[in-house]
């Protein structure tokens, strides 16, 4: 695209650029190939070549229809409404809050405050791993969050808070995830997993001091455990801490006990103090109370909102005494309480599936209410008043957490109506999925906050043998070309999404789906550069199309195989399997698809010096993507059709373009286009002869082409040392 030909002009433009006839320019660029094309090409191709779609979606013994450019609706036998204007996502991640009590200043078993120990381990020059360790309720998620509010002013990078709390696929790549979330660098979700520690830890090494939380440790498979301890011990270039349940390798350990006597004592009259019926308590022998807990912060907690709720608070306490097993245990079993109720129940349950939260209209759906939301609402206020769940912030999120979470999860397991649940916490994310296909920005954002959800949607199909809700969740967030998770840069997760559905459809001997997921897998894969597994993926994908005489499936399957060879330089072959793919679509007058090969034959033309045909197919691409509105497409020909103009010496044209793509690329947040937008405009401001400006762009494009471990970084880094050389001769 634009930085291979556009650098070739830069070396040879000195006053003959608007000259040099289309035998030249094929021969400049042959020429100059062997020195630019391994760095340049294969990388702009991945950012910004177009993939045909996946097909879509088919029940039943239908025949297999393929669908272009947007993402295919979910199967027909369920119908998906939008989702209410009330159910808007909340995408913010939070410290936990402080109990509602108060924080109680806790101390190590050396008599010194916890809190002012970690400041002084978690100062940034120290760059220390600590766990703060023990059992299930003691507070380690209240220390660390009252550590992290502690902090604020020490750490101008911020506080990550992440936590594997409900994620049971928590990994080191997730971690890294989260990290380079918070730095503004979502670019960095798209590397592989080996390319990916080494830019969190440069990307952490430049930005401003940060402290990196990850709480809830314990729930992290072993081997990840050990990865993400690693990580943060020897890579992180700045403090961690961890909470765990046991001591964690690497890490300087904080034994965190029950509370002592006297805090004990402190944070029960604190919690009295904000009970609604204090009087209960009157009459109670508050050293009993602390006993029975076995000074357990979280249990006390409950006992005291069991009380403030019972009519027999001495009730209460017997049982407790006389359970078996640790006092936490003994309290969280208590989930048949009359005050919890059968609704009260039912959204304990649904709400161990939510990760990390729900919104209400969903909770409501997935517990089994509909939209009875008064019966929600009575049921979420009796579960907050016992401290059984938290809101975020204005109350439009619910959520379990730590041990509820684990001791509900396993309730739900034994519970003869949990597939029930999970169907419907299923047909949800389903349903709110298909109405957000279309490739847009706010579609994305609603997408990315529910990302969890959808990803464990997808599980729990799996689980259930729902084939079809698995095959519809992974069109719409999984699709390679346009789909949420590539586009956001979650590639490790597009690709594991692909693969799953791929798996499904071999078990069930789908091959129309077999061929689909193949063919998303391929593209995925291609992405990730591993052009070998493309190239089988797509070749059982096509040898599949063609058993079932699909003339659209050969299509697409021709053309991704086309950009194959064009990615590999192969230009005679990408053309001729360009045409056999075109020729078909044009026959079955598939709109969407025509514009996908003749924007791939524009860019095949340009590639080889003929511009006026390059132009043509990017002008006919273009008009049928304005027609289909399109986004993403129009803003890859607007892109083309700049640089183009630019070749040409029509720089005003070019700027127009360029500005056009970038609006629309920072729109729908996609990483690598806003990167080639960005140093195609430093070349204008170069041409043009602002070099501070393009220096700016250059610059701009050099830090995303860097965390994408790019090829096109070689490309910039040279543009911005011949613009810093052109000033410094000033």
């Amino acid at each position: 695209m634009i930085f291979p030909l556009q650098d070739y002009w830069s070396q040879l433009r000195e006053g003959t650029r608007d000259q040099i006839v289309g035998g030249l320019i094929l021969a400049a660029i042959l020429a100059l190939a062997t020195i630019f094309r391994k760095f340049i090409l294969r990388g702009l191709r991945s950012l910004l070549s177009v993939a045909d779609p996946q097909p879509a979606f088919q029940a039943g013994p239908q025949p297999l229809i393929l669908k272009v450019e947007t993402v295919p609706p979910p199967p027909p036998q369920i119908q998906a409404a939008p989702a209410p204007a009330t159910d808007r996502p909340v995408v913010k991640s939070h410290i936990p809050r402080p109990p509602l009590a108060g924080f109680v200043a806790r101390r190590d078993e050396s008599g010194r405050e916890i809190v002012e120990r970690l400041k002084e381990e978690l100062s940034p020059e120290k760059e220390q791993l600590i766990v703060l360790w023990g059992a299930g309720g003691v507070g380690k998620t209240t220390l660390a969050a009252e550590t992290a509010r502690a902090m604020r002013d020490v750490f101008d990078g911020g506080i990550v808070w992440t936590s594997a709390d409900g994620k049971p696929e928590y990994s080191l790549s997730t971690l890294l995830d989260d990290i380079a979330t918070h730095l503004g660098r979502p670019d960095l979700r798209q590397l592989l997993p080996e390319q990916k520690g080494e830019a969190v830890s440069d990307a952490l090494s430049k930005a401003s001091d940060a402290l990196v939380i990850l709480d809830n440790f314990e729930t992290i498979a072993p081997e990840q455990q050990k990865q993400c301890a690693e990580w943060l011990a020897h890579r992180a270039s700045c403090p961690a801490l961890i909470t765990s349940r046991d001591e964690v390798a690497h890490a300087r350990p904080v034994h965190i006990l029950a509370m002592s006597l006297s805090e004990a004592r402190e944070f029960l009259s604190r919690l009295i103090s904000e009970a609604h019926n204090r009087t209960a308590f009157e009459a109670l022998d508050q050293e009993q109370i602390i006993n029975a807990a076995d000074r357990i912060p979280l249990v006390l907690q409950w006992v005291v909102k069991q009380i403030d709720s019972a009519k027999e608070p001495r009730t209460v306490l017997d049982e407790l005494l006389h359970g078996e097993g640790e006092a936490a245990q003994r309290v969280f079993d208590s989930f048949d309480l009359t005050q919890v109720g059968n609704d009260g129940r039912a959204v304990l349950l649904a709400l161990s599936l939510f990760v990390p939260s729900a919104s209400r209209v969903a909770l409501a759906e997935v517990a089994g209410f509909g939209k009875e939301t008064e019966r929600l609402d009575r049921a979420v206020q009796q579960l907050a008043e016992l401290w059984l769940i938290q809101t975020t912030e204005r109350n439009e999120r619910l959520r379990v957490e730590g041990l509820t979470r684990e001791l509900t999860k396993a309730r739900l397991e034994r519970d003869q109506t949990a597939a029930a649940y999970k169907q419907r916490f299923v047909l949800h994310f389903r349903n709110y999925a298909a109405p957000r296909m279309q490739p847009t920005a706010q579609n994305y954002n609603e997408l990315e906050a529910e990302k969890d959800n959808l990803l464990n949607a997808m599980d729990l199909s799996s689980e259930l043998a729902d084939w079809q809700s698995l095959y519809a969740l992974a069109y719409v967030i999984a699709y390679p070309v346009d789909g949420m998770l590539t586009v956001r840069g979650y590639w490790t997760e597009a690709l594991k999404s692909n693969q799953q559905a791929l798996a499904a459809a071999r078990r069930a001997n789908a091959q129309a789906e077999v061929a689909n997921f193949a063919h998303n897998s391929a593209v995925m894969s291609e992405k990730r550069g591993d052009l070998e597994e493309a190239q089988q993926l797509y070749r059982e994908s096509l040898e599949i199309v063609r058993e079932l005489k699909d003339e659209s499936g050969i299509a697409i399957r021709l053309h991704e195989l086309a950009r194959l060879a064009h990615n590999r330089g192969e230009l005679t072959e990408a053309r001729k399997l360009y045409n056999e793919s075109l020729e078909i679509k044009k026959k079955l007058d598939d709109q969407n698809a025509i514009a996908n090969t003749l924007h791939q034959l524009g860019w095949l033309s340009h590639e080889q010096g003929e511009l006026a045909e390059a132009q043509r197919l990017y002008e006919e691409s273009l008009g049928i993507r304005r027609k289909l509105e399109n986004e993403r497409g129009i803003a890859l020909s607007l892109h083309q059709m700049a640089m183009l103009a630019h070749d040409k010496g029509e720089l005003a044209k070019a700027r127009e373009l360029y500005a056009e793509s970038l609006e629309i690329a920072t729109r729908l947040g996609d990483q690598g286009s806003i990167a080639l937008s960005l140093g195609s405009l430093g070349m204008l401001e170069e041409d043009e002869g602002d070099l501070t400006e393009a220096t700016r762009l250059y610059t701009e494009a050099l830090e995303i082409f860097e965390r994408l471990k790019s090829p096109n970084t070689t490309v910039v880094q040279d543009l911005l040392n011949r613009v810093k050389g052109k000033i410094g001769s000033k």
